[in-house]
């Protein structure tokens, strides 16, 4: 039985082969997903097993783009996890609303913190909007 070794492109999470490897695998499962939903009537439709819809879509690419950050994690640091990821690509399917990065790293972050996600200037600015300052 012949082994890969440690060079061969699947084990590079840079190399352009493994990304479209990873994608086809992705929108393979979110084409069956989709189907899944549709046969059961699901309120959310991404699709169908004949190809997703723009919310599948986006799905797919949070998805890939979630995938490939992870593979890059133990890289960068011993501390990040995937909650501190770059949430740059990262939106609602239904809004549309974007995501926001932590104001932290997660570790840090105090539990009874309720905005997290927030800024103190951000949070400052939102409250003199909504005239609560």
């Amino acid at each position: 039985e012949e082994e890969m070794d440690n060079d061969h492109w699947t084990n590079n999470p840079d190399d352009p082969r493994m990304t479209h490897f990873t994608k086809e695998g992705i929108e393979f499962t979110m084409r069956r997903f989709a189907q899944e939903m549709k046969d059961a009537n699901y309120p959310v439709q991404f699709g169908s097993l004949d190809g997703l819809n723009e919310k599948g879509k986006l799905l797919s690419q949070m998805v890939l783009v979630n995938d490939l950050q992870r593979t890059k994690i133990a890289k960068k640091t011993t501390w990040e996890t995937f909650r501190d990821i770059d949430p740059t690509g990262f939106a609602s399917i239904h809004t549309g609303t974007l995501a926001v990065p932590l104001k932290a790293r997660w570790m840090d972050i105090d539990d009874a913190d309720p905005n997290p996600h927030l800024t103190e200037e951000f949070v400052r600015q939102l409250d003199l909007q909504q005239g609560r300052e």
